[in-house]
């Protein structure tokens, strides 16, 4: 964070309150979307095994959140982990993070409206025997979102309200009819058995599930624009991770027994398991849950939009990619430039896809797992910052347990699935997509060495400020 970052630069301070960061954290984690999306994904490797690909992801994002609540208690940029470990450990690794969130922020942007397309492409043909590509339904949800956050961010705390408390009925009803009907196969302890599936499996899923979890750290990114940010921020932060992570690991469970364990490959290949489930056990009302799911999806993708959006912007505020991202909507207090851009590199990314022959999931896989991996990286990297920022800034709140202890560990468990793209090596092209994370650090690298000048001095405006407390007084 620079001196920039402490003006806030034109974003509408105190706009928000906890509430509204907390709902918007939930709708962009996005249960029944994490639920119904990624558990195919996800089942594909780790089997019936899925609710402990949820827990392991959970325990890991858990020591993650913790290490981020601890940089938001004293940091508040809209640059998140750019401002965290731009402070803690400089300008230059801080980039690197910036640029790397900006990847995992953008991928998740075009991953969402992917998704969103390719299941309303499903529901339009199995309701009305239409076939319509998912590129089309894709384009219109990434008009409709980028429309929306562009009038304010208020506006996008609103509809999120209301998206998250109709989503959450939904998964209600599904899982509630699967455990009424007790499932196809009845209830079984076969999903917390890790005799079904291998540990490889599971590691393979838990970049997924770690996905799944992507949205606990949104607060960070609106603490410019939250009141009381050194206190909100922390308590979204920790309070999304805990209670989401338990719908996620009730719910999976609940998705594995309403396939039936031995038909797990149904399940790995289902597009649509959402609509597959409700209408098996929801019966009558599954065209009600249908349309409360493409709400839900049309929710999350507003939240990652004005996420990216707002990295985008802290980034181009300090010039460190084109300056325009940086730029605000006089009228709306947004950041236009970088939310058109967003959606306007959605479109053309969904249309090469499809130009391509790629179905929805398999499009949504292939540039949702680069931003998974990045993410991972930069919570690494910001979790092993967390001891040099304490250290150095505040000195007498430094704790070996929590600012050494917790973080490392929760790196070493975010190493495993980081391990699993390479050994065992997954199928091709599944082995080939860590290769598009690591280009996107490589162009970080370069950009790095063009710009070190200008990066560097960004150091300056707090440089008296990382010296010990004792040295500042």
């Amino acid at each position: 964070m620079s001196a920039k970052d402490e003006s806030h630069a034109g974003l509408p301070s105190g706009a928000l309150g906890v509430v509204g960061i907390v709902v918007m954290s939930a709708v962009l984690m996005g249960p029944a979307i994490s639920l119904f999306f990624n558990s195919p994904v996800m089942a594909a490797t780790a089997g019936a095994a899925l609710p402990l690909a949820f827990l392991a992801s959970m325990v890991g994002i858990l020591f993650t959140a913790y290490a981020v609540a601890q940089y938001a208690a004293k940091i508040a940029s809209a640059g998140s982990f750019y401002g965290f470990v731009q402070r803690a450990a400089g300008s230059r690794l801080g980039f690197l993070v910036g640029w790397s969130t900006f990847g995992a922020y953008f991928g998740a942007t075009i991953g969402g409206g992917l998704i969103t397309g390719a299941f309303l492409s499903s529901i339009v043909e199995a309701d009305f025997g239409v076939s319509v590509s998912y590129f089309w339904c894709a384009s219109v949800v990434f008009v409709l979102t980028v429309a929306l956050s562009i009038r304010g961010i208020k506006l996008s705390e609103r509809f999120s309200i209301v998206m998250l408390a109709i989503e959450l009925v939904a998964i209600a009803v599904v899982i509630g009819a699967i455990f009424v009907h007790g499932g196809a196969e009845g209830f079984s302890a076969a999903p917390l058995d890790l005799g079904d599936s291998s540990l490889s499996g599971i590691r393979l899923a838990m970049v997924f599930g770690v996905l799944s979890f992507v949205g606990f750290e949104i607060s960070a990114t609106l603490a410019e624009e939250t009141r009381n940010p050194l206190r909100s921020v922390p308590i979204a932060v920790l309070g999304c991770t805990v209670v989401v992570g338990l719908i996620y690991i009730v719910g999976s469970y609940a998705v594995v027994i309403g396939y039936g364990p031995s038909h797990i490959d149904q399940l790995a290949s289902d597009a649509s398991s959402f609509d597959t489930l409700a209408r098996q056990y929801a019966g009558p009302i599954r065209p009600l849950v249908d349309l409360i799911l493409i709400n839900s999806l049309i929710g999350a993708e507003i939240a990652v939009v004005n996420s990216f959006a707002r990295v985008a912007f802290a980034l181009g505020r300090e010039g460190v990619i084109p300056a325009a991202f940086g730029s605000m909507s006089r009228r709306h207090r947004t950041p236009h430039v970088a939310l058109i851009a967003g959606g306007v590199a959605g479109v053309t990314v969904t249309l090469l896809l499809s130009l391509s022959g790629v179905d929805g999931l398999t499009a949504y896989t292939y540039v949702s797992t680069p931003a998974s991996l990045l993410l991972i990286l930069v919570f690494i990297a910001s979790n092993l910052c967390l001891a040099r920022f304490y250290r150095r800034q505040h000195h007498h709140e430094f704790r070996v347990l929590k600012h050494v202890v917790v973080p490392v560990a929760g790196s070493l468990v975010l190493v495993i699935p980081l391990a699993a793209q390479f050994y065992p090596a997954p199928p091709a092209p599944l082995n080939q997509l860590p290769l598009y994370a690591a280009a996107w650090i490589v162009i970080g690298v370069v950009l790095l060495v063009v710009n070190r000048r200008r990066i560097d001095a960004l150091d300056a405006p707090f440089s008296a400020e990382d010296q010990p407390e004792e040295a500042t007084r």
